[in-house]
């Protein structure tokens, strides 16, 4: 079994990468092994393979797995990006989420903004104990962040929410290059992020329920 791993996607990552950090000193280690999310962790960095069962038949377990992995990491991972060139690998994109693409934009709270979980608790929008309420607020934390960027970022990006985060989904073919340089189309959708981060953050406090902690 080990040596057949050795011969997927993920293996072939795991012994150019376990290489490389041997020669340059750095740390490494893979998280979930041989499961649909597969973190490999490379210095103080990581990146992420997530694998899809494609043309299998509907409650079926035959088909064919496929390696995805996050168009950013490529572009911002350098031992990532040599990795997965250096083996030649056929690796399909997912697109930037738009919290990466804030943090691109220089937005620090980057992930309070834009992490629907992580807003409820940073904005207040609801009590730690109410799981309900919690949950709708999540909710609508999801929706507010689709309806303030998703029109914006038209016609080049689409927001859509799959593979656990709102991505922005490339849609022309400058957006499409965008996957893996940074471009004036890139730039523009990331002045227009910073903005609607500026909305949805006072949208958040004007929510708020729960009392900001005193300093």
């Amino acid at each position: 079994m080990e040596n057949s791993w050795k011969e997927t996607v993920s293996g072939k990552l795991f012994s150019r990468l376990q290489s490389a950090a041997e020669a340059t000193g750095k740390s490494f280690s893979l998280e979930g092994k041989n499961k649909m999310v597969e973190k490999f962790h490379f210095g103080d960095e990581d990146a992420i393979i997530i694998k899809r069962l494609e043309n299998a038949t509907v409650g079926e377990q035959n088909g064919t797995l496929k390696g995805y992995i996050e168009a950013w990491e490529y572009k911002r991972r350098d031992w990532w990006r040599e990795a997965v060139e250096a083996e030649g690998l056929k690796m399909g994109f997912l697109d930037t989420s738009v919290g990466r693409a804030a943090l691109d934009a220089g937005v620090t709270n980057w992930m309070e903004i834009f992490s629907p979980k992580l807003a409820v608790d940073a904005f207040g929008l609801a009590d730690q104990q109410d799981v309900q309420k919690r949950n709708e607020r999540e909710g609508w934390v999801r929706s507010r962040i689709m309806d303030v960027v998703g029109p914006s970022v038209l016609p080049d990006y689409e927001l859509s929410f799959h593979d656990y985060t709102i991505r922005l989904d490339a849609r022309s073919p400058e957006a499409l290059k965008s996957r893996g340089e940074d471009n004036d189309t890139y730039r523009a959708m990331l002045a227009k992020v910073k903005k609607a981060a500026e909305q949805l953050t006072a949208e958040y406090e004007n929510a708020r329920v729960v009392p900001k902690a005193s300093p």
